[in-house]
């Protein structure tokens, strides 16, 4: 009355006999055991694959990913501060220098003022001898030192009546003309107090405030005379206003002197500044590396525009930064190829430590078979593609 059932047996080959995996059912199976078909057929694919890995990103995967993401960025922050800092170094360095160079050429500018009128306060010498004299001597008296004023274009005489003679000092002589200039109206007008404020155009470099009423102290204008940028001295032979309660009341002739400033003199500056190019320009084209500066009047009407080659000490910053800052770069792409090396070796000893933990567990140790866990596995894994 008692019932036997045959089990199927499972037996193991050695793995360098075909597979290191666990091997399938036997071909001919010992005698008294039989397997149905179905059974044999579901285990067939056991005799090939081992047990399938998981192919989902580890923990130590993110863990690189964790440490390498924020190298990269603290690297890449560092670098981008460095270039910044350098750039901002070069501007800043180019503004002072333009500074420097603008604050020097308006120096010499005023400088040159201050020299035509003392200049010209030389060869006048106001007084009232000279006061005294009617204007045919004081153009004669003018005219034996004219010399003195050879890097000069023009000395003018405006007497008491605003009638004009002017004469070009370059000539060894002299000749006297009548006629109006004007350029020297409006000064003239401003000298004599007749006009409160300074013309349109017109800068004062040396001499009283426009608001101080001295009509007899010598001042100089920067204006344009004749399209070109240019120095007007002007010195008084006396009170410049009438004064009809005062003896001998009448108005003072004034003198002027014209100085344009022409390339020549342009060079001069550079030279003495060391600023390359100086030049007066218009509307014409400017070089890449040109400043220019406007010279305005109290009212923002354009004087005169200069301009000149910048000397750029930002370049020869970035220039003696640049190797430093390849370097830096060379050293940082080196550190990080060296930590990426490291994990790299790290990642592959801890990958084939966890596959030797793994075989271990699956398989017996003394023989190397799989062994039941290993079945277990693969027995899951067989459910599961059967579902």
């Amino acid at each position: 009355g008692v019932q036997t059932c045959a089990l199927p047996i499972f037996w193991f080959r050695h793995p360098k006999r075909q597979n290191a995996s666990i091997a399938g059912l036997p071909s001919q199976p010992s005698e008294g055991i039989f397997l149905p078909e179905s059974v044999v057929s579901e285990m067939a694919p056991l005799r090939s694959d081992g047990p399938r890995e998981r192919t989902g990103r580890t923990d130590w995967d993110r863990a690189r990913l964790g440490v390498v993401v924020p190298l990269c960025v603290v690297v890449s922050i560092a670098i981008i501060c460095i270039v910044v800092a350098a750039l901002m170094s070069a501007q800043r360095a180019d503004e002072v220098a333009v500074d420097r160079e603008t604050q020097l050429l308006t120096r010499a500018i005023e400088n040159r003022g201050d020299w035509s009128m003392r200049r010209l306060q030389t060869l006048v010498q106001p007084g009232d001898a000279t006061r005294a004299l009617s204007a045919e001597a004081q153009q004669r008296r003018l005219g034996r030192n004219i010399r003195i004023m050879s890097d000069h274009d023009l000395v003018v005489i405006v007497d008491g009546s605003d009638r004009m003679s002017y004469v070009s000092a370059e000539r060894r002589d002299p000749q006297w003309t009548a006629g109006h200039l004007a350029e020297i109206a409006p000064l003239v007008d401003f000298m004599r107090r007749r006009a409160k404020e300074l013309p349109p155009r017109v800068i004062q470099l040396k001499g009283p405030s426009a608001a101080d009423d001295t009509t007899t102290l010598p001042r100089s204008f920067l204006q344009p005379y004749m399209g070109r940028m240019s120095i007007v001295a002007a010195v008084p032979l006396g009170p410049t206003v009438s004064d009809p309660l005062s003896l001998g009341g009448e108005a003072a002739s004034i003198v002027f002197a014209v100085m344009t400033i022409d390339n020549g003199q342009f060079a001069d500056f550079g030279n003495r500044l060391q600023v390359a190019n100086l030049r007066e320009v218009g509307n014409g084209l400017l070089g890449r590396d040109d400043h220019v500066f406007d010279i305005d009047d109290a009212r923002g009407n354009l004087v005169a525009r200069l301009a000149w080659t910048s000397e750029s000490p930002g370049k020869h910053i970035l220039y003696s930064v640049v190797p430093f800052i390849g370097i830096a770069l060379a050293g940082f792409a080196v550190l990080a190829g060296l930590v990426l090396r490291y994990m790299r070796h790290t990642a592959a000893a801890i990958k084939a430590g966890e596959n030797r933990l793994r075989f271990l567990a699956l398989h017996d140790s003394l023989s190397g078979l799989p062994n039941r866990h290993f079945f277990g596995e693969r027995l899951e894994t067989v459910i599961q593609s059967v579902r």
